[in-house]
């Protein structure tokens, strides 16, 4: 079984909800990739935060808020190349459900 974020969207439609999904800038970039990104959009609009080297879109609301240099991306290539350290970039309860679950291992 496969997850997406859309599937998540429309649960949170189907209990009535009028979601919005927040966003680093960075990840535009990568919106092709993503399954049925249009759909998504289309259900739960943006809210785009800024991100170090990634630049607002064009008619994004600035904002004071600005995400961390820390990815999900790096983590998970970090751990999958075998760094036995990525304290600070994870809070421990995600580390310790990574080991448990073997995830992203070499």
């Amino acid at each position: 079984m496969s997850s997406h974020t859309l599937d998540l969207v429309d649960l949170v439609v189907e209990q009535g909800h009028a979601p919005r999904l927040v966003v680093g800038a960075d990840i535009l970039n990568d919106a092709a990739k993503w399954h049925r990104w249009d759909d998504v959009v289309a259900r739960a609009p943006l809210i785009v935060v800024g991100r170090a080297g990634h630049p607002l879109p064009a008619g994004s609301i600035a904002t004071e808020v600005t995400m961390p240099e820390i990815s999900a991306t790096r983590v998970r290539d970090l751990l999958a190349r075998g760094a036995s350290d990525v304290t600070g970039l994870v809070p421990g309860a995600v580390l310790r459900y990574i080991a448990e679950h073997t995830l992203y291992s070499p």
